[in-house]
């Protein structure tokens, strides 16, 4: 397995984004309460792989979109979701996805849920490439302060856990911090795994959720998340840093009339 990946920057080589790492799942921990289908595009907080082996490692915003289906009473098991969703540009990772969420209370505020999600990834840019499984989990919450008949706004929280396998070949500099591959330039091998954790706190606003139709409304919502990411120097892994990143995501919501 090769794995990690590199965002170097220099005077004429530009950079190169390898092992998009999202570090939340940027869904809504709320039931819909009825048979539906959100589709949505996201720019999700997290990391690249890339950015493990440079200098000043750093998240940033991983662009993707997401499908989920919450079946309801068609298979009986209210809150049950299932979906998938694919984030990267260049580079990209897909992941599928299970989980469950729970109102507390039928007409109750505040709701819970949770996800898992396995993805196994690879790439190649500019001279580097590298292999790499996680496996997440995810636990979230949501509170609506506002409920009314077309809008209704809510914070949103979640603690995600990561546990990462990668490995890497990339060119390193006289420091060991990676940098794009010149020509005839040999690579160095490097690895990295662990467990990684990031909190995310968010606001959301759903515009016609409870419209009697086809069409259940409009989510968008703004998540920042903090946490820890793989350090890897001169292909030795490190002890882990932390990063902070911003996401945005825009849903649209359709299922059962009621």
């Amino acid at each position: 397995m090769k794995a990690l990946g590199l965002c170097f920057v220099g005077v004429a080589t530009g950079c190169t984004t390898l092992g998009p790492m999202p570090t939340t799942m940027g869904i809504s921990a709320m039931p819909a309460g009825r048979p539906e289908v959100s589709v949505t595009s996201h720019v999700l907080p997290g990391y690249y792989l890339s950015s493990t082996v440079t200098a000043d490692p750093k998240g940033t915003s991983i662009p993707g979109a997401s499908i989920l289906v919450e079946p309801d009473r068609i298979v009986e098991v209210p809150g049950l979701i299932v979906g998938a969703r694919a984030y990267g540009s260049a580079n990209t990772g897909f992941e599928p996805m299970l989980g469950y969420r729970r109102r507390i209370g039928p007409h109750a505020p505040l709701a819970y849920g949770a996800v898992v999600a396995f993805a196994r990834a690879s790439g190649k840019a500019n001279g580097a490439e590298y292999e790499a499984t996680r496996v997440s989990g995810e636990a979230m919450f949501e509170y609506r302060m506002l409920q009314t008949e077309y809008v209704d706004l809510a914070v949103t929280a979640a603690v995600n856990g990561t546990a990462l396998s990668a490995e890497a070949a990339y060119c390193v500099d006289a420091q060991g911090f990676g940098h794009d591959c010149g020509d005839m330039e040999m690579t160095i091998a490097g690895k990295a795994s662990g467990l990684y954790v990031a909190g995310s706190a968010g606001l959301a606003i759903d515009i016609g959720r409870r419209l009697r139709g086809p069409f259940h409304g409009v989510r968008a919502s703004v998540t920042g998340s903090f946490g820890s990411m793989p350090t890897v120097i001169g292909g030795m892994q490190k002890d882990a840093t932390s990063f902070y990143a911003m996401g945005l995501n825009i849903g649209l919501n359709f299922g059962a009339t009621k």
